[in-house]
Order: C-alpha cells, then sequence, then structure tokens
C-alpha cells in the first residue's frame, strides 16, 4: 500500500461524507463489529479500507507499472433509520426484514457520490480510477449479544488506477498530488497526514538528485557508478550531490590526451 492507495482510501471517505443516508458517519480503516455501540447507532456506519494491492511491475520499477487496487466499504446498519422520501418521515426497523432494502438504497448511493457528485474529492477519484473492473457485495450479520445482530454489508471494487506512484524525491509540482493535499489539508484530523505526504513525496530523506535517477533506473551502486550517475565513493550523507567534473583524460596506454 503506497501513497495511491492511500489517496483512493481517503478520497473515498470524503466523497461519501454527507452524500448518503450515513451522513459524517464515514471513517477510514476496517471496523470490528464487537467496538460498535449499538445504542448509540442511529444511523448507518461506512468504513473505507484497503484489500489486495497489486502492481505489474516492469524490471526493477517497484513503484510504476499497472496498479490495481480492492476498495473495500464497509456498512452497518442500526436497528431503525429514518428516512424522508418527498418530504415524508419513514421510519424503517432493519430487523424485520427491511436491512436488505436499506443496504441496497445504501449501495446506490455510494455508487452516486463515487459516479457522479461534484465535490472535489469525487472529481479527483474519477481522476485517479481508471476503471473499476469489478464491483461484489456480501451481507452478513454479526451478533454482538444475546438476540442482538447487526446487519452488515462488505462491498468490493477492484479499481485499476490510472496515477502511478510519485518518483522518488520528485518535486510537489504535479496539479492532481496537490489537490489531494488540499483535500486531505481541509479535513482537520487529516491536515498533518497531508504535511507528511507532501514531504514524503518531494524529499523523502532529502534524498540527491542522482539517487532519485538511480532509483528510477533500478541501479545497482557498480551500474552506477558505471555510467558516472552521482560520487564514485558511496557518501556517507543521503543528501550528498555528486561532485562536479572539471575535466577528463583518456588513456588507451600509447597515447594520452585530455578531454575539456
Amino acid at each position: 500500500m503506497g501513497i495511491t492507495s492511500i489517496a483512493l482510501q481517503y478520497l473515498t471517505v470524503a466523497a461519501l461524507r454527507g452524500a448518503t443516508l450515513a451522513g459524517d458517519a464515514v471513517q477510514p480503516g476496517a471496523i470490528d463489529a464487537l467496538d460498535v455501540d449499538v445504542a448509540r447507532l442511529a444511523k448507518p456506519l461506512i468504513a473505507v479500507f484497503i484489500g489486495e494491492d497489486d502492481r505489474k511491475v516492469q524490471g526493477k520499477e517497484l513503484i510504476g507499472g499497472e496498479h490495481r487496487v480492492e476498495l473495500l466499504i464497509q456498512a452497518f446498519l442500526p436497528a431503525e433509520i429514518d428516512v424522508a422520501v418527498n418530504g415524508q418521515a419513514l421510519r424503517i426497523n432493519t430487523r424485520e426484514g427491511a436491512a436488505d432494502l436499506v443496504m441496497g438504497m445504501l449501495r446506490r448511493q455510494i455508487d452516486r457520490a463515487l459516479s457522479a457528485s461534484d465535490s472535489d474529492a469525487a472529481n479527483l477519484w474519477r481522476i485517479l480510477v481508471a476503471e473499476v473492473e469489478t464491483t461484489s457485495a456480501i451481507p452478513f450479520l454479526f451478533q454482538i449479544a444475546e438476540q442482538v445482530r447487526i446487519a452488515a454489508n462488505e462491498s468490493s471494487y477492484l479499481c485499476r488506477l490510472t496515477v502511478n506512484e510519485p518518483a522518488f524525491g520528485e518535486p510537489l509540482t504535479s496539479n492532481f498530488w496537490q489537490a489531494v493535499i488540499a483535500v486531505f489539508a481541509a479535513d482537520p484530523d487529516y491536515e498533518p497526514v497531508a504535511t507528511w505526504v507532501a514531504a514524503e513525496i518531494s524529499a523523502p530523506d532529502g534524498m540527491a538528485t542522482w539517487r532519485v535517477q538511480q532509483a528510477d533506473l533500478g541501479l545497482t551502486q557498480e551500474g552506477r557508478e558505471g555510467i558516472g550517475l552521482g560520487p564514485l565513493e558511496l557518501p556517507t550523507s543521503p543528501a550528498a550531490e555528486a561532485p562536479a567534473i572539471d575535466g577528463a583524460t583518456v588513456d588507451t596506454g600509447d597515447e594520452a590526451w585530455s578531454l575539456p
């Protein structure tokens, strides 16, 4: 799970908040149903997290290649839910056979928020996700006390991403990543994460330029030195740049000459 998967998870959370029956009760990370406070569960609760995360790597380019991520969305229902339809208030008991109805409506609202919402988070989600290849949903029940069950559902979206991981030490000039970080920063809970992600993209450990190029090419130290990339001796600091070359001498054994 890298920065693109983190972005997918949080953009999903931000796109769903306020867009479904769950209201703002959308959080990142899986939920253990045993930790759900049934007495206080007045509306659906949604949890967003990442499942399988696969990359088709080309050579040794670990952060490139085709990227597929399984986006998982869990929903937990309260015993009763109030719904307004055309100005008419409805109270639905989810433990008397109506759980499937409510889950179906909630799933539709989730799909609509990701597909058709004009929020910044939803627009960025659609830029990041090139294609949703498959979707599936599994209903289940959690019994947390005698005769107390929570109706739940886990939806899976297999997403093919169109945005690659940022290169190591890449200057933060990409409009996409700047916009993602702005969405992070707008959430008080995620503002510190925005700072961390920006720092990790632009200058992890103050990487020298030649180290960024070495990572992009997948070179060993010997390979790097063989093409004249970076210093000839491994520096003690990761931020050390290669010294400037003032000139060179070609020596064939029979003759030698200097290069400017």
